[in-house]
């Protein structure tokens, strides 16, 4: 992750994040997809100097034009940060 701005608002210090390597490969069928848009993915961290820590990351959305799967929409993956659908980074 490249953190690209931060702030502290309130009790929470938010750290706003982009993926430092592009993953477009869709993972029903392992073609490379089309760049549709980004959606920001938001994980909760430990502490910094007493505020609990709220990571944005603005990640890419692909669309997936292999007709033989449901897969249409497909996210970059992040696996050094989280698990799919977590909300806490791993550790």
């Amino acid at each position: 992750m490249t953190i690209t701005d931060a702030a502290v608002a309130g009790e929470f210090t938010h750290l706003f994040c982009t993926p430092v390597t592009l993953d477009p490969v869709c993972a029903a069928c392992g073609t490379a997809g089309r760049m549709r848009d980004r959606v920001e993915r938001k994980v909760t961290d430990l502490p910094i100097v007493g505020h609990p820590t709220i990571l944005h990351v603005r990640v890419r959305r692909f669309t997936c034009d292999n007709s033989e799967y449901t897969t249409r929409i497909f996210q970059q993956r992040t696996p050094a940060l989280a698990e799919p659908r977590a909300k806490t980074p791993r550790r």
